[in-house]
């Protein structure tokens, strides 16, 4: 008897012949019959979607040992998680407040206590905002007298959060709040009677024909309507602005991106108008402090693995700058100005060495942290006594550190528990050549009692981009698969920061081609070196890391035996038309200009190729991603099952209440984890079980023939 689920199985095979030999006539047209699957509303587009989701559960609901794998994930994410106190004073008292999540919770809370108690209370817990724990708090900010709690939040990941005001004293809701805005953020002012906020002018605007961000000033009580913009017009199109304030809320900066960098400045205290500080130019100007007239932050100017400098607020012009800590070979990955002391962190081969100086750029020591781990700090309440850290590793779960200055004692103050012994788990470091000789790191990741035989399930993961550094950090869901006998490997392929702005650059724009060189040599360096072989090796990544698996699966299919490709941008020639795009012309290049021609060379909706056979492929979207649009995951799927010699492998898992993945709750995200990794397990042969009865179960349990375009289809 045939089940619903056959039925709708029935009508996807259809589906998707049809499709096929639409696609096969059209590639001699150059015409996108898939184009309809960018309009993300549209009734045909959501049947498509719920068909695509039917089949994805037929396929990840009967791989075997998926109730193990979720009761691991669970028992190693819902243990007690704690940030660091911090403070904010309230006349002559202090309040005292800390992130902490406890078993069970989807998102954490935060929680404060008066000064001379122990007893903590909650200020805000986003875990009551929604039952299913679909709407998140993205950040939360205290008021400079601690009485109020300015907070984000945002419905089922999306990139637009409106801000909340609460009153601590009263344990209520004021009446100031911002409806949803895009990249929301702000700043309170110094005497707590209002704040800046920034937003796109128009949230509904199509991406590529986005204006620039705008400041606005929003005084309490007042209506939001009435709020008036104080900064942004005039800006180029496209301009992005942070907002910063320091030294107690007095100083207000205003950092407008447009590919160069402008800096405003605005004393708070003496009600001076909004002036130009640091004016056009190229690379970064990140200010870590004011101390005095003297403004210190992280530039790359004539530094390309970044400098300290200090910059006189009477005489900004950059002649006047002053060098306090010379580029080194190391990259400084970011800097704070503590207590009388600047700490610097610097990525030494893609992990973090953190060295203390004076305010005039004198050494002063190195705090040691354990070695090949990620150093976050410092933070929370840090004065010249006592710094606080926050530090992991592959095999670390977060620590909170406290570093005694004048002792130069460094102490655990709290470190997540973990549900697993990872005593046995190793992190080495290695080094490759990529096609055109440029030596490449990468972390490796197992148990220290691996052979090197060629069998070792192994997945290797990458980003490539945008200057973001892959480094070592904890992530507890990889936890089963090294118990399991695997290996992980996170390369530190061209286009990120993790050598510097020369190692961003060229993995960028026309040099994009280096990223996905760097990840394919990754690749064959873990195979000929015997850690596995191309029938146990997976890829994953996520964003601009899924353009990086799809495109190396479209350049290098008989490579990989299965690819995760998460949140992606695969469609190189439309990106800029849809979600966030238009904000990554810079590093990708203009498809409405000559840039189209090497953009089309790597796209990998434009490379998918007929009768090919691909890896078995899971992609993954959010639903309500308005970041990446999904529509890049739907049009990539449903090109590859109508051309793949093996429509089947192709899956697509789009959730409808996630975004971009970030503020997901935590149940949700354990869910992603179970489908992401038992669909590796299953690949890599690590489950019990065939892979023939899940095939049979996307085939509707009949055999394939050729369809009409002499493609291999569904029957």
């Amino acid at each position: 008897m045939q089940t619903p689920r056959d039925a709708e199985a029935g009508k996807a095979r259809k589906g998707l012949l049809r499709d096929r030999q639409l696609r096969a006539s059209a590639t001699q047209q150059k015409t996108d019959p898939f184009q309809w699957l960018e309009d993300g509303s549209s009734q045909r587009t959501l049947k498509w979607v719920e068909d695509q989701n039917t089949r994805a559960r037929s396929a990840l609901d009967a791989i075997p040992e998926r109730d193990k794998l979720r009761q691991q994930l669970s028992d190693l994410y819902n243990v007690e998680s704690q940030g660091v106190v911090f403070h904010a004073s309230s006349g002559a008292a202090r309040r005292y407040f800390q992130y902490r999540r406890s078993p069970g919770q989807n998102h954490k809370v935060l929680y404060y206590r008066e000064e001379g108690s122990t007893t903590q209370k909650v200020a805000v817990d986003p875990n009551t905002f929604s039952s299913d724990g679909s709407i998140s708090m993205p950040w939360a900010k205290v008021s400079p007298d601690g009485r109020m709690v300015a907070y984000a939040t945002s419905d089922r990941g999306s990139d637009r959060a409106a801000i909340h005001v609460l009153s601590l004293d009263t344990a209520a809701l004021l009446t100031d709040t911002i409806p949803p805005i895009r990249y929301a953020d702000m700043v309170w002012l110094p005497d707590s009677s209002g704040f800046y906020y920034s937003k796109w002018p128009d949230p509904n605007i199509k991406a590529d024909q986005v204006d620039n961000h705008h400041v606005y000033l929003h005084r309490l009580g007042a209506d939001h309507k009435d709020d008036i913009p104080v900064f942004g017009a005039g800006l180029p199109a496209r301009s992005f602005t942070e907002i910063a304030t320091f030294g107690g809320s007095r100083h207000l900066f205003l950092t407008a991106y447009n590919g160069r960098t402008t800096v405003y400045y605005k004393d708070l205290a003496n009600g001076t108008s909004m002036v130009p500080l640091i004016t056009n130019i190229s690379g970064k100007f990140d200010i870590i402090n004011v101390v005095g007239t003297k403004i210190y932050a992280v530039t790359d100017r004539g530094a390309k693995n970044n400098k300290v400098v200090s910059v006189d607020m009477a005489n900004p012009s950059q002649r006047n700058w002053t060098e306090v800590i010379p580029e080194r070979v190391d990259v400084l990955n970011d800097a704070s100005v503590v207590g009388g002391h600047i700490v610097a962190s610097y990525l030494k081969n893609a992990h973090s060495t953190v060295l203390m100086y004076s305010l005039d750029g004198k050494f002063e020591r190195e705090i040691k942290f354990p070695p090949m781990a990620t150093v976050e700090g410092p933070l929370g309440m840090s004065n010249a006594s006592e710094m606080f850290f926050r530090v992991s590793s592959f095999n670390m779960p977060p620590t909170i550190y406290g570093y005694d200055v004048k002792a130069d004692r460094l102490d655990v103050i709290y470190q997540t528990p973990c549900a697993a012994d990872l005593k046995n788990v190793v992190v080495d470091q290695v080094w490759y050549p990529s096609k055109d000789g440029t030596k490449v790191s990468m972390f490796l990741v197992h148990r220290n009692d691996i052979r090197l035989d060629g069998k070792n399930p192994t997945v290797l993961y990458g980003y490539g981009g945008f200057d973001d550094s892959m480094v070592p950090e904890y992530d507890a869901a990889i936890i089963p698969f090294i118990q399991k006998g695997g290996v992980y490997a996170v390369a530190n392929i061209r286009g990120g920061g993790e050598y510097g702005q020369d190692w961003h650059m060229s993995g960028t724009r026309e040099k994009k081609q280096n990223v996905f060189d760097d990840f394919i040599a990754a690749a064959e360096w873990l195979i000929s070196q015997g850690y596995t072989s191309s029938g146990k090796l997976a890829v994953s990544g996520a964003s601009n890391g899924g353009l990086l698996t799809a495109a190396v699966m479209t350049q290098r299919p008989d490579l990989f035996k299965a690819v995760i490709c998460d949140v992606p941008v695969l469609d190189m020639l439309r990106f800029h038309r849809f979600g966030g795009g238009a904000q990554w012309i810079s590093e990708y290049g203009n498809p409405d200009s000559s840039d189209a021609k090497y953009l089309a060379k790597y796209s990998p909706y434009e490379n998918v190729k007929n009768g090919q056979r691909y890896p078995a492929t899971l992609f993954t979207s959010g639903g309500n991603d308005d970041r990446v649009d999904p529509m890049h995951a739907r049009k990539m799927v449903a090109l590859m099952q109508a051309l793949a010699s093996n429509p089947e492998d192709i899956i697509l898992r789009t959730d409808p209440k996630s975004g971009h993945g970030f503020g997901m709750a935590l149940s949700g995200y354990i869910e992603k984890s179970v489908d992401e990794w038992s669909f590796i397990f299953q690949q890599l042969g690590m489950v019990g079980g065939t892979l023939q009865k899940v095939k049979a179960l996307l085939r509707g349990g009949k055999k394939r023939s050729s369809g009409a375009s002499g493609n291999p289809a569904y029957a």
